[in-house]
């Protein structure tokens, strides 16, 4: 008998609807910075700030794209579990025989072969290949603390800083500004007109994870991964349930 995994995937296109916020709050903070690379000429001297109007409502957003990924996942491992109740959730562990241990001391479990194929292909403990411990991870610490993105950073292959009168300047190469949490503004002084930016401005800027699990991560480019990991994992456990 077929399984109906509407109800995960409702729970996979909200955590969709989640993602394309932060996309676009990401977005919005990317062309406000993006403002600093604008010539002055009538301030030949001045001061170039990125990093402004760092997006506060970005925890909260992302600790529901999170939550919305992880239960997408419980959802989907309680439709296929023979007798499933309040306790039944998606399984987690730090390894492979720790996974293993908590799938048989459940009471109520899916089949052999569909807890086969999590162990050994969906591998949802650490250093699995599709992260979703990462994920369970993140679920865990956005219900006791919000998530802190942070540091932001601006990586510039080059940046050309030009005399007042659009002239060459100083060149900078390969530079990455951070701006660790609890501050707002990485402020970049500069003696020139103009400042021409080589890279592409939605490359340049990136918001990460801080500290904690995925520290370090860009938060976008991890929770498209998630996401897609997500998506995989149900069209794999449809067919085969």
């Amino acid at each position: 008998m077929a399984v109906d995994f509407k109800g995960p995937r409702l729970k996979l296109k909200r955590a969709d609807h989640h993602i394309g916020d932060l996309e676009t709050i990401f977005s919005r903070y990317v062309d406000k910075n993006r403002e600093g690379f604008r010539a002055n000429r009538n301030n030949p001297s001045q001061t170039r700030q990125f990093g402004q109007d760092f997006p506060e409502d970005m925890p909260t957003i992302l600790g529901d794209a999170i939550h919305n990924l992880r239960v997408t996942l419980d959802h989907a491992y309680f439709l296929l579990t023979v007798s499933p109740d309040h306790r039944t959730m998606f399984p987690f562990s730090k390894d492979r025989p720790s996974l293993v241990g908590s799938i048989n001391g459940q009471t109520s479990k899916p089949r052999q072969d569909i807890v086969d194929f999590i162990v050994n292909n969906i591998q949802p403990y650490a250093g699995g290949q599709l992260s979703f411990y990462d994920l369970h991870r993140l679920d865990i610490t956005d219900k006791h603390a919000t998530i802190l993105p942070t540091p932001r950073v601006m990586r510039v292959q080059r940046l050309d800083l030009l005399d007042p009168n659009g002239g060459p300047g100083n060149v900078m190469r390969n530079v990455a500004i951070v701006t660790p949490h609890g501050q707002d503004i990485t402020a970049l002084s500069v003696q020139g007109a103009a400042a021409q930016l080589y890279d592409n401005p939605q490359s340049v800027f990136d918001i990460l994870f801080g500290p904690g699990p995925l520290e370090n991560e860009s938060i976008l480019r991890t929770l498209n991964t998630l996401r897609d990991n997500v998506f995989g994992a149900l069209e794999a456990l449809e067919k085969i349930a």
